[in-house]
Protein backbone atom coordinates (compact mmCIF):
# COMPACT_ATOMS: atom_id res chain seq x y z
CA UNK A 1 0.00 0.00 0.00
CA UNK A 2 2.72 2.66 0.62
CA UNK A 3 4.80 1.47 -2.19
CA UNK A 4 1.80 2.15 -4.18
CA UNK A 5 0.74 5.65 -2.76
CA UNK A 6 4.72 6.03 -2.99
CA UNK A 7 3.89 5.44 -7.25
CA UNK A 8 0.65 7.89 -7.21
CA UNK A 9 2.79 10.50 -5.75
CA UNK A 10 5.13 10.55 -8.18
CA UNK A 11 2.66 10.47 -10.90
CA UNK A 12 0.87 12.97 -9.77
CA UNK A 13 4.12 14.94 -9.27
CA UNK A 14 5.24 14.12 -12.70
CA UNK A 15 2.04 14.72 -14.46
CA UNK A 16 2.16 18.62 -12.73
CA UNK A 17 5.43 19.01 -13.68
CA UNK A 18 3.89 18.59 -17.30
CA UNK A 19 0.97 20.80 -16.58
CA UNK A 20 2.91 23.90 -15.62
CA UNK A 21 6.17 23.61 -18.12
CA UNK A 22 6.81 24.17 -21.49
CA UNK A 23 7.39 20.89 -23.65
CA UNK A 24 10.00 21.95 -25.95
CA UNK A 25 12.31 24.42 -23.68
CA UNK A 26 11.42 22.97 -20.02
CA UNK A 27 10.46 26.80 -18.98
CA UNK A 28 7.35 27.30 -16.97
CA UNK A 29 4.46 28.07 -19.55
CA UNK A 30 2.45 31.22 -19.58
CA UNK A 31 0.06 30.38 -17.25
CA UNK A 32 1.93 29.10 -14.66
CA UNK A 33 4.45 32.31 -14.78
CA UNK A 34 1.21 34.69 -14.42
CA UNK A 35 0.01 32.22 -11.67
CA UNK A 36 3.33 33.06 -9.57
CA UNK A 37 3.74 35.99 -10.50
CA UNK A 38 0.07 37.25 -9.48
CA UNK A 39 1.01 35.47 -6.12
CA UNK A 40 4.24 37.25 -5.46
CA UNK A 41 1.80 40.62 -6.66
CA UNK A 42 -0.74 40.15 -3.87
CA UNK A 43 2.06 38.96 -1.23
CA UNK A 44 3.08 42.64 -1.59
CA UNK A 45 3.06 44.68 1.84
CA UNK A 46 3.26 48.28 2.13
CA UNK A 47 5.86 49.70 0.69
CA UNK A 48 5.64 46.68 -2.25
CA UNK A 49 8.97 45.52 -3.45
CA UNK A 50 10.21 46.42 -6.69
CA UNK A 51 10.31 44.29 -9.48
CA UNK A 52 10.65 44.01 -12.88
CA UNK A 53 8.99 41.79 -16.12
CA UNK A 54 10.86 41.62 -19.65
CA UNK A 55 9.47 40.12 -22.98
CA UNK A 56 12.21 39.22 -24.88
CA UNK A 57 11.06 38.25 -28.67
CA UNK A 58 13.08 36.79 -31.27
CA UNK A 59 13.60 38.57 -34.68
CA UNK A 60 12.60 37.00 -37.99
CA UNK A 61 11.66 33.73 -35.86
CA UNK A 62 9.20 32.43 -38.44
CA UNK A 63 11.58 33.12 -41.59
CA UNK A 64 13.77 30.63 -39.30
CA UNK A 65 11.39 28.16 -38.00
CA UNK A 66 10.54 27.90 -42.03
CA UNK A 67 13.80 26.91 -42.98
CA UNK A 68 14.98 25.06 -40.08
CA UNK A 69 14.01 21.23 -39.69
CA UNK A 70 11.95 21.08 -36.66
CA UNK A 71 14.51 19.45 -34.13
CA UNK A 72 16.86 22.70 -34.90
CA UNK A 73 14.27 24.82 -34.98
CA UNK A 74 13.84 23.68 -31.19
CA UNK A 75 17.09 23.17 -30.63
CA UNK A 76 16.95 26.88 -31.18
CA UNK A 77 14.58 27.74 -28.50
CA UNK A 78 16.52 25.30 -26.21
CA UNK A 79 19.49 27.12 -26.30
CA UNK A 80 17.53 30.57 -25.84
CA UNK A 81 16.16 29.37 -23.12
CA UNK A 82 19.02 27.99 -21.41
CA UNK A 83 20.70 31.34 -22.09
CA UNK A 84 18.19 33.11 -19.74
CA UNK A 85 17.79 30.67 -17.45
CA UNK A 86 21.82 31.14 -16.85
CA UNK A 87 21.11 34.70 -16.77
CA UNK A 88 18.99 34.73 -13.72
CA UNK A 89 21.38 32.32 -11.19
CA UNK A 90 21.57 33.79 -8.12
CA UNK A 91 18.12 35.02 -8.42
CA UNK A 92 16.10 32.63 -7.11
CA UNK A 93 12.80 34.15 -6.98
CA UNK A 94 13.38 35.04 -10.92
CA UNK A 95 11.28 33.18 -13.10
CA UNK A 96 11.24 32.27 -17.03
CA UNK A 97 8.52 31.25 -19.14
CA UNK A 98 8.01 30.86 -22.77
CA UNK A 99 4.72 32.29 -23.68
CA UNK A 100 4.21 31.80 -27.58
CA UNK A 101 6.18 30.47 -30.56
CA UNK A 102 9.18 33.23 -30.54
CA UNK A 103 8.68 35.04 -27.23
CA UNK A 104 9.27 34.41 -23.45
CA UNK A 105 8.77 36.44 -20.45
CA UNK A 106 11.03 36.43 -17.26
CA UNK A 107 10.03 38.22 -14.15
CA UNK A 108 12.63 39.77 -11.43
CA UNK A 109 11.17 39.94 -8.36
CA UNK A 110 13.18 42.64 -6.14
CA UNK A 111 15.22 44.34 -8.60
CA UNK A 112 15.42 48.35 -8.34
CA UNK A 113 15.10 50.45 -11.83
CA UNK A 114 19.34 50.42 -12.45
CA UNK A 115 19.44 46.76 -11.74
CA UNK A 116 16.66 45.94 -14.07
CA UNK A 117 18.67 48.22 -16.80
CA UNK A 118 21.84 46.97 -16.15
CA UNK A 119 20.20 43.46 -16.21
CA UNK A 120 18.42 43.91 -19.76
CA UNK A 121 21.84 45.27 -21.24
CA UNK A 122 23.53 42.34 -20.30
CA UNK A 123 20.69 40.06 -21.45
CA UNK A 124 20.11 41.76 -25.13
CA UNK A 125 24.52 41.30 -25.28
CA UNK A 126 23.96 37.42 -24.28
CA UNK A 127 21.21 36.65 -26.49
CA UNK A 128 22.46 38.04 -29.77
CA UNK A 129 26.15 35.64 -29.65
CA UNK A 130 25.74 33.10 -32.23
CA UNK A 131 23.83 30.06 -31.73
CA UNK A 132 25.48 26.52 -32.66
CA UNK A 133 23.23 24.67 -34.94
CA UNK A 134 23.82 20.93 -36.83
CA UNK A 135 26.00 22.55 -39.75
CA UNK A 136 25.90 26.08 -39.19
CA UNK A 137 26.13 29.16 -36.31
CA UNK A 138 23.13 31.51 -36.56
CA UNK A 139 23.13 35.03 -36.17
CA UNK A 140 19.85 35.92 -34.54
CA UNK A 141 18.77 39.56 -33.15
CA UNK A 142 15.57 40.05 -30.49
CA UNK A 143 13.85 42.66 -29.24
CA UNK A 144 13.51 43.26 -25.37
CA UNK A 145 10.51 45.00 -23.55
CA UNK A 146 10.85 45.68 -19.96
CA UNK A 147 8.10 47.15 -17.87
CA UNK A 148 8.56 48.15 -13.96
CA UNK A 149 6.10 47.27 -11.38
CA UNK A 150 4.08 49.73 -10.26
CA UNK A 151 5.50 52.25 -12.25
CA UNK A 152 4.06 50.90 -15.02
CA UNK A 153 1.40 49.03 -13.87
CA UNK A 154 -0.11 47.36 -10.51
CA UNK A 155 -1.07 44.34 -11.42
CA UNK A 156 0.34 41.56 -13.78
CA UNK A 157 -2.50 41.73 -16.64
CA UNK A 158 -1.57 45.67 -16.76
CA UNK A 159 1.89 45.08 -17.08
CA UNK A 160 2.03 42.46 -19.70
CA UNK A 161 -0.67 44.73 -21.58
CA UNK A 162 2.30 47.27 -21.44
CA UNK A 163 5.04 44.84 -22.41
CA UNK A 164 3.31 43.98 -25.53
CA UNK A 165 2.57 48.06 -26.32
CA UNK A 166 6.29 48.45 -26.02
CA UNK A 167 7.16 44.97 -28.11
CA UNK A 168 5.12 46.57 -30.86
CA UNK A 169 6.76 50.19 -30.39
CA UNK A 170 10.22 48.58 -30.45
CA UNK A 171 9.76 46.07 -33.59
CA UNK A 172 8.17 49.33 -35.74
CA UNK A 173 11.68 50.75 -35.25
CA UNK A 174 14.06 47.89 -36.22
CA UNK A 175 13.77 45.77 -32.83
CA UNK A 176 17.47 44.24 -32.40
CA UNK A 177 17.69 46.45 -29.05
CA UNK A 178 15.69 46.53 -25.49
CA UNK A 179 13.72 49.51 -23.84
CA UNK A 180 11.65 50.61 -21.08
CA UNK A 181 7.84 51.26 -21.36
CA UNK A 182 6.84 54.70 -21.72
CA UNK A 183 3.27 55.80 -21.36
CA UNK A 184 3.17 57.58 -24.49
CA UNK A 185 3.97 54.39 -26.01
CA UNK A 186 -0.25 53.66 -25.82
CA UNK A 187 -0.68 56.54 -28.15
CA UNK A 188 1.63 54.84 -30.57
CA UNK A 189 -0.22 51.60 -30.03
CA UNK A 190 -3.40 53.00 -31.31
CA UNK A 191 -2.21 55.07 -33.91
CA UNK A 192 0.18 52.17 -35.13
CA UNK A 193 -3.56 49.67 -35.37
CA UNK A 194 -5.02 52.56 -37.36
CA UNK A 195 -2.06 53.24 -39.84
CA UNK A 196 -2.25 48.94 -40.45
CA UNK A 197 -5.81 48.97 -41.26
CA UNK A 198 -5.30 51.69 -43.42
CA UNK A 199 -2.35 49.80 -44.91
CA UNK A 200 -4.42 46.63 -45.40
CA UNK A 201 -7.41 48.96 -46.98
CA UNK A 202 -4.94 50.01 -49.57
CA UNK A 203 -3.11 46.38 -50.76
CA UNK A 204 -6.61 44.50 -50.94
CA UNK A 205 -7.31 47.77 -53.46
CA UNK A 206 -6.68 45.89 -56.69
CA UNK A 207 -5.83 49.02 -58.21
CA UNK A 208 -3.08 50.34 -55.66
CA UNK A 209 -4.90 53.35 -56.29
CA UNK A 210 -2.79 54.63 -53.10
CA UNK A 211 0.50 53.89 -54.07
CA UNK A 212 3.17 55.49 -56.71
CA UNK A 213 6.49 54.87 -57.52
CA UNK A 214 9.44 57.40 -57.27
CA UNK A 215 12.44 57.03 -59.11
CA UNK A 216 16.78 58.04 -57.76
CA UNK A 217 18.90 58.07 -60.23
CA UNK A 218 22.05 55.67 -60.36
CA UNK A 219 24.92 57.17 -62.03
CA UNK A 220 28.42 56.37 -63.48
CA UNK A 221 31.13 57.96 -61.43
CA UNK A 222 33.45 59.52 -64.02
CA UNK A 223 30.76 60.82 -66.65
CA UNK A 224 27.84 61.24 -64.02
CA UNK A 225 25.57 59.59 -67.04
CA UNK A 226 22.54 58.40 -65.34
CA UNK A 227 22.65 54.36 -66.09
CA UNK A 228 20.07 53.64 -63.85
CA UNK A 229 17.02 54.42 -61.45
CA UNK A 230 16.14 52.84 -58.45
CA UNK A 231 12.40 52.53 -57.76
CA UNK A 232 10.78 53.81 -53.93
CA UNK A 233 7.67 52.88 -53.22
CA UNK A 234 5.90 55.82 -51.79
CA UNK A 235 1.96 56.03 -50.57
CA UNK A 236 0.13 58.99 -50.24
CA UNK A 237 -3.30 58.08 -48.06
CA UNK A 238 -6.61 60.36 -48.94
CA UNK A 239 -6.47 61.44 -45.60
CA UNK A 240 -3.26 61.09 -44.15
CA UNK A 241 -1.46 62.51 -47.12
CA UNK A 242 2.30 61.15 -47.53
CA UNK A 243 3.23 58.33 -45.26
CA UNK A 244 6.28 58.28 -44.25
CA UNK A 245 8.19 54.59 -45.89
CA UNK A 246 9.95 54.92 -42.25
CA UNK A 247 6.62 54.45 -41.09
CA UNK A 248 4.92 51.82 -43.18
CA UNK A 249 7.61 49.62 -44.64
CA UNK A 250 8.05 48.00 -41.38
CA UNK A 251 4.71 47.72 -40.73
CA UNK A 252 4.14 46.43 -44.26
CA UNK A 253 6.80 43.55 -43.81
CA UNK A 254 5.58 42.44 -40.04
CA UNK A 255 1.90 41.64 -41.38
CA UNK A 256 2.99 40.54 -44.64
CA UNK A 257 1.04 42.83 -46.71
CA UNK A 258 4.96 43.28 -48.18
CA UNK A 259 4.16 40.77 -50.42
CA UNK A 260 1.42 41.71 -52.36
CA UNK A 261 3.12 45.84 -52.60
CA UNK A 262 6.16 44.21 -53.78
CA UNK A 263 4.68 42.35 -56.69
CA UNK A 264 2.91 45.48 -57.51
CA UNK A 265 6.15 47.46 -57.39
CA UNK A 266 8.33 44.88 -59.22
CA UNK A 267 5.61 44.81 -62.01
CA UNK A 268 5.03 48.86 -61.62
CA UNK A 269 8.94 49.24 -62.30
CA UNK A 270 9.72 47.29 -64.97
CA UNK A 271 6.41 48.64 -66.75
CA UNK A 272 7.89 51.88 -66.65
CA UNK A 273 11.24 51.21 -67.27
CA UNK A 274 10.19 49.76 -70.52
CA UNK A 275 8.89 52.35 -72.10
CA UNK A 276 11.98 54.45 -71.67
CA UNK A 277 13.46 55.52 -74.66
CA UNK A 278 17.08 54.87 -72.88
CA UNK A 279 18.15 51.30 -71.58
CA UNK A 280 18.68 52.20 -68.15
CA UNK A 281 18.89 49.70 -65.68
CA UNK A 282 16.05 49.51 -62.85
CA UNK A 283 16.86 48.36 -59.63
CA UNK A 284 13.61 47.00 -57.33
CA UNK A 285 13.51 46.04 -53.64
CA UNK A 286 12.73 42.24 -52.66
CA UNK A 287 11.87 41.37 -48.93
CA UNK A 288 12.56 38.59 -47.29
CA UNK A 289 9.39 37.54 -47.34
CA UNK A 290 9.47 37.29 -51.09
CA UNK A 291 12.83 35.22 -50.96
CA UNK A 292 10.71 32.86 -49.13
CA UNK A 293 8.23 31.95 -51.75
CA UNK A 294 9.45 29.46 -53.85
CA UNK A 295 7.43 30.88 -57.34
CA UNK A 296 9.62 33.76 -57.01
CA UNK A 297 11.46 33.60 -60.15
CA UNK A 298 8.44 32.31 -62.13
CA UNK A 299 6.64 35.45 -61.24
CA UNK A 300 9.53 37.65 -62.51
CA UNK A 301 9.85 36.05 -65.26
CA UNK A 302 5.75 36.35 -65.91
CA UNK A 303 5.97 40.21 -64.61
CA UNK A 304 9.07 40.55 -67.55
CA UNK A 305 7.31 38.89 -69.98
CA UNK A 306 4.12 40.92 -69.42
CA UNK A 307 5.87 44.48 -69.24
CA UNK A 308 8.39 43.61 -72.37
CA UNK A 309 11.22 44.40 -70.05
CA UNK A 310 14.33 42.64 -71.06
CA UNK A 311 15.93 40.61 -68.30
CA UNK A 312 19.04 42.16 -68.38
CA UNK A 313 17.83 45.50 -67.24
CA UNK A 314 16.44 44.44 -64.17
CA UNK A 315 18.43 44.50 -60.93
CA UNK A 316 16.69 42.82 -57.64
CA UNK A 317 18.03 44.18 -54.36
CA UNK A 318 18.45 41.78 -51.37
CA UNK A 319 19.80 42.70 -48.34
CA UNK A 320 21.60 41.80 -45.58
CA UNK A 321 19.38 39.92 -43.56
CA UNK A 322 18.96 37.14 -45.86
CA UNK A 323 22.35 36.35 -45.15
CA UNK A 324 21.08 34.86 -41.84
CA UNK A 325 20.45 31.90 -41.70
CA UNK A 326 20.31 29.26 -44.39
CA UNK A 327 21.71 31.71 -47.06
CA UNK A 328 22.85 28.31 -49.21
CA UNK A 329 19.13 28.12 -50.20
CA UNK A 330 18.94 32.04 -50.80
CA UNK A 331 21.93 31.09 -53.11
CA UNK A 332 19.72 28.94 -54.80
CA UNK A 333 17.11 31.46 -55.61
CA UNK A 334 19.18 33.98 -56.74
CA UNK A 335 20.90 31.41 -58.91
CA UNK A 336 17.44 30.61 -60.54
CA UNK A 337 16.61 34.54 -60.57
CA UNK A 338 20.24 35.43 -62.41
CA UNK A 339 19.85 32.56 -64.94
CA UNK A 340 16.69 34.30 -66.22
CA UNK A 341 18.90 36.98 -67.37
CA UNK A 342 18.33 39.39 -64.12
CA UNK A 343 21.12 41.05 -61.81
CA UNK A 344 21.18 40.90 -58.38
CA UNK A 345 22.74 43.52 -55.81
CA UNK A 346 23.52 42.90 -52.15
CA UNK A 347 21.63 46.49 -50.65
CA UNK A 348 22.88 48.33 -47.47
CA UNK A 349 26.28 46.36 -47.45
CA UNK A 350 28.11 47.08 -44.21
CA UNK A 351 24.73 47.15 -41.84
CA UNK A 352 24.53 43.75 -41.23
CA UNK A 353 25.73 40.19 -41.37
CA UNK A 354 27.85 39.68 -44.46
CA UNK A 355 31.14 38.70 -44.34
CA UNK A 356 34.01 37.54 -47.26
CA UNK A 357 32.98 34.28 -47.26
CA UNK A 358 28.99 35.07 -47.94
CA UNK A 359 30.11 37.75 -50.97
CA UNK A 360 32.45 34.82 -52.31
CA UNK A 361 29.42 32.23 -52.24
CA UNK A 362 26.45 34.22 -52.79
CA UNK A 363 25.94 35.28 -56.67
CA UNK A 364 25.74 38.69 -56.81
CA UNK A 365 26.58 41.10 -59.55
CA UNK A 366 26.51 44.54 -57.65
CA UNK A 367 27.06 45.41 -53.98
CA UNK A 368 25.40 48.73 -52.79
CA UNK A 369 27.92 50.52 -50.11
CA UNK A 370 25.76 51.87 -47.44
CA UNK A 371 25.81 55.50 -46.68
CA UNK A 372 27.83 54.86 -42.77
CA UNK A 373 30.76 54.12 -45.43
CA UNK A 374 30.59 57.90 -47.11
CA UNK A 375 29.47 59.94 -44.86
CA UNK A 376 33.09 60.87 -43.08
CA UNK A 377 34.89 60.15 -46.31
CA UNK A 378 35.86 63.96 -46.39
CA UNK A 379 36.97 64.09 -42.99
CA UNK A 380 38.23 61.02 -41.96
CA UNK A 381 41.53 58.98 -43.43
CA UNK A 382 40.09 55.37 -41.88
CA UNK A 383 37.12 55.98 -43.16
CA UNK A 384 38.55 56.42 -46.93
CA UNK A 385 41.30 52.85 -46.30
CA UNK A 386 37.98 51.03 -45.42
CA UNK A 387 36.57 52.29 -48.17
CA UNK A 388 39.21 51.50 -50.31
CA UNK A 389 39.65 48.05 -48.80
CA UNK A 390 36.47 47.06 -49.80
CA UNK A 391 36.45 48.47 -53.37
CA UNK A 392 39.43 46.45 -53.51
CA UNK A 393 37.85 42.99 -52.45
CA UNK A 394 34.38 43.58 -54.24
CA UNK A 395 36.97 43.86 -57.81
CA UNK A 396 38.37 41.01 -57.03
CA UNK A 397 35.02 38.85 -56.59
CA UNK A 398 33.91 40.21 -59.76
CA UNK A 399 31.55 42.68 -58.46
CA UNK A 400 30.48 46.02 -59.87
CA UNK A 401 30.13 48.76 -56.83
CA UNK A 402 27.16 51.30 -56.07
CA UNK A 403 27.84 53.74 -53.25
CA UNK A 404 24.64 55.39 -51.49
CA UNK A 405 24.58 58.77 -49.66
CA UNK A 406 26.96 60.89 -52.29
CA UNK A 407 25.98 64.35 -50.94
CA UNK A 408 29.16 66.67 -51.40
CA UNK A 409 31.53 66.58 -54.91
CA UNK A 410 34.49 66.06 -52.49
CA UNK A 411 33.18 62.36 -51.95
CA UNK A 412 32.56 61.84 -55.55
CA UNK A 413 35.39 62.77 -56.30
CA UNK A 414 37.35 60.26 -53.32
CA UNK A 415 34.90 57.47 -54.81
CA UNK A 416 36.46 58.20 -58.68
CA UNK A 417 39.81 58.25 -57.46
CA UNK A 418 39.39 54.65 -55.75
CA UNK A 419 37.67 53.07 -58.32
CA UNK A 420 33.84 52.77 -57.60
CA UNK A 421 31.90 52.82 -60.87
CA UNK A 422 28.38 53.92 -59.57
CA UNK A 423 26.78 56.25 -57.07
CA UNK A 424 23.43 57.51 -55.71
CA UNK A 425 22.50 60.51 -53.85
CA UNK A 426 20.89 63.74 -53.29
CA UNK A 427 24.23 65.25 -55.70
CA UNK A 428 23.17 63.28 -58.17
CA UNK A 429 19.81 63.39 -58.11
CA UNK A 430 16.99 63.06 -55.89
CA UNK A 431 14.14 60.76 -56.13
CA UNK A 432 11.61 62.31 -58.84
CA UNK A 433 8.12 60.99 -59.53
CA UNK A 434 7.47 58.81 -62.52
CA UNK A 435 6.82 61.43 -65.21
CA UNK A 436 10.31 63.25 -64.22
CA UNK A 437 12.51 60.32 -64.70
CA UNK A 438 10.29 59.91 -68.46
CA UNK A 439 11.50 63.53 -68.88
CA UNK A 440 15.19 63.05 -67.90
CA UNK A 441 15.26 59.52 -69.81
CA UNK A 442 14.15 61.83 -72.95
CA UNK A 443 16.21 64.22 -72.33
CA UNK A 444 18.97 61.47 -71.86
CA UNK A 445 18.04 60.07 -75.85
CA UNK A 446 18.20 63.45 -77.59
CA UNK A 447 22.02 63.89 -75.91
CA UNK A 448 23.47 60.09 -77.51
Amino acid sequence: MVLLSWWYVRRLRAYHDVLIHDAVTGTLNADEFQRRCRKWVNEQGAPPSEAAMLLINMDHYTEYSSLLPLDQSNALLQQIAGRLMLHIQGRPQAIVARCSQDEFLLFLPGASTSQARAFATRLHETLSSPYALVGQQLLATFGVSMVLYRQHGATVEVLQRNLYVGMRHLKSRGSNAWQVFEQEMLAYQGEHQALEQALRHAVADESFSQFSLDYQPICETRSLRVIGCEALLRWRHPERGLVSPGEFISLAESSGLIVPLGYWVLEEACRRAAGWPVPWRVHVNLSVCQMQNDDLPERVAAILARTGLAPWRLVLEVTESILIVHYERHARMLDTLRAGGVSVALDDFGTGYSSLTHLRKLPFDWLKLDIMFIAELESDGNSREVVAALLSMCHALGLSVVAEGIETEAQRRILENQGCEAMQGYLLGRPMPAHKIDLLAAEAQAVQ
